[in-house]
């Protein structure tokens, strides 16, 4: 590609930002100077990359980019988008797992928390290689925590059901979408701060020590119209602190095997990370929930003890998450500098 193509391209996906073309998604291109651009041009692949890590381009939005490139006669082949769905058949996708590999740097201490130094003290909870470390053993008051932000319609669908059922006295239960908070005492205070690091800065080690399971309610699930596959911080934070249970993508749990992360077969019944209905498999995770609420303790603290092992492993395999060669080589294209760099200057890669 010459400069000039690179420039039109560019522009053209600039001015869909300013025009609102993909207004409400996460869809969006600046291109201000050298160190503020959505775009990246690699020689190797010639095409231009842009850096959406954080998010995952579902069916419905890839079918409006495609028909916006085609419109505006973007030559679609020379556009890379790197994002977080390991679940696509489109070739200008790449997979980045972005959020597997923040939590490798920071267990091994390549990622210092970004309150410290600057803003002072910093975070009072490890960020480092004991990251995500509580005392598993510790007396338990809950038997699950269940922590939401954001409303999502399945977890709508998760608390409703939870609640209907009575089984939110079960739990450390939050929806702060809906004004609700954890007890005064539950919550570390740097949460509540706009410095706090929005993705694993909102870990809770107190709740995690405290209950023998985490009911993650990810990002993405289909009963949302959210496809493909997404893991983002959610998930990535149980895996190295706590057994858990998750209501996200179909796949995931087969996913995370592949990558040799042990899940909880021993605690619930897994089936439903294959069930295709997103109402069902919403419905076999809730199902889960009940019968461990409602099981003799004594029992299931003697499940919880024969698997708490798979933490420590799993640590272990999150701290060797395998590298990805084309982020290995735009890091060492773009090196960072004075803590900037056009590529990876969250230092999250």
């Amino acid at each position: 590609m010459t400069q000039d193509e690179i420039k039109i391209i560019s522009k053209k996906l600039c001015e869909s930002t300013n025009n609102g073309d993909f207004e409400g998604t996460w869809l969006e291109f600046e291109d201000v100077d050298e160190t503020q651009s959505s775009f990246i041009y690699d020689e190797v692949l010639d095409k231009i990359i842009v850096d959406f890590g954080t998010e995952s381009m579902t069916n419905e939005l890839a079918d409006r980019w495609e028909k916006y490139c085609v419109e505006n006669e973007i030559p679609i082949d020379k556009i890379l988008m790197l994002n977080l769905n390991a679940r696509h058949e489109r070739e200008y996708l790449h997979t980045t797992q972005y959020f597997l590999h923040r939590c490798k740097n920071i267990l091994n201490n390549k990622l210092p928390y970004p309150l410290a130094g600057e803003y002072g003290e910093g975070w009072s909870y490890s960020w480092n290689e004991n990251y995500g470390k509580v005392d598993l053993k510790s007396p338990k008051e809950k038997i699950f925590n269940c922590l939401n932000y954001h409303f999502h319609l399945h977890r709508d669908f998760v608390w409703d059901w939870l609640e209907e059922n009575n089984l939110l006295k079960y739990g450390f239960c939050s929806y702060r979408d809906r004004g609700i908070e954890l007890p005064k005492g539950y919550e570390l205070e740097d949460v509540y701060t706009d410095l706090c690091d929005w993705s694993f800065g909102t870990f809770n080690p107190i709740v995690t020590e405290k209950s023998y399971f985490s009911v993650i309610t990810e990002s993405h699930h289909e009963f949302s119209n959210d496809d493909g596959l997404l893991i983002s911080e959610k998930t990535s934070k149980a895996l190295v602190s706590h057994p858990f249970i998750v209501t996200g993508n179909y796949g995931l749990l087969e996913y995370l095997r592949e990558k040799g992360f042990e899940t909880y077969p021993e605690l619930f019944d897994e089936s439903y990370d294959e069930e295709g209905d997103s109402t069902k498999r919403l419905e076999i995770v809730l199902e889960n929930i009940k019968r461990l609420c409602e099981m003799d303790e004594t029992e299931l603290k003697k499940l919880y003890d024969s698997v708490i092992w798979k933490v420590e492993h799993n640590r272990n395999v999150m701290k060797e998450y395998p590298t990805d060669s084309l982020i290995e080589r735009l890091k060492d294209k773009f090196p960072i500098v004075d803590g900037h760099s056009k590529f990876n200057g969250h230092l999250s890669y």
